[in-house]
């Protein structure tokens, strides 16, 4: 597996810094679930997984929007990479990938907010 250096790597780093968990899940709460899904999602990027990253951060974003700030990052890279694979003569490809992306993070945030949907009162006090 050509990534377990780096996934031991990060848990060496996570393990030597707990002060960083405590205040996390202290004061920020619950912003190391957020940064493990985004880790996720990028992982699920590097290794061409590209609908389980789009999938992985949405629940991400749905989790904290403070992942917001990743949002162009992500969009950038699946673009770039997208237009990678295909190569960039291709366009209708890369939009239709595009696309397929978009689907997916709409289906994906349905998927999650489909409890509160069921009434409009219910709706609105989560918003």
């Amino acid at each position: 597996y050509r990534h377990k250096p780096l996934f031991y790597a990060s848990i060496f780093c996570i393990l030597l810094k707990p002060d960083l968990i405590l205040i996390d899940h202290g004061h920020f709460q619950y912003n190391c679930l957020m940064l493990g899904l985004i880790l996720y999602a990028f992982y699920c990027l590097l290794t061409a997984k590209y609908y389980w990253c789009c999938i992985i951060y949405t629940v991400a974003l749905n989790c904290k929007l403070m992942s917001v700030y990743f949002s162009l990052a992500f969009m950038a890279a699946l673009i770039g990479l997208t237009a990678k694979k295909y190569g960039i003569n291709q366009k209708s490809k890369i939009i239709k990938q595009c696309i397929i992306y978009g689907i997916i993070v709409i289906t994906a945030t349905f998927i999650i907010w489909l409890p509160w949907m069921r009434s409009l009162k219910t709706f609105s006090s989560v918003l």
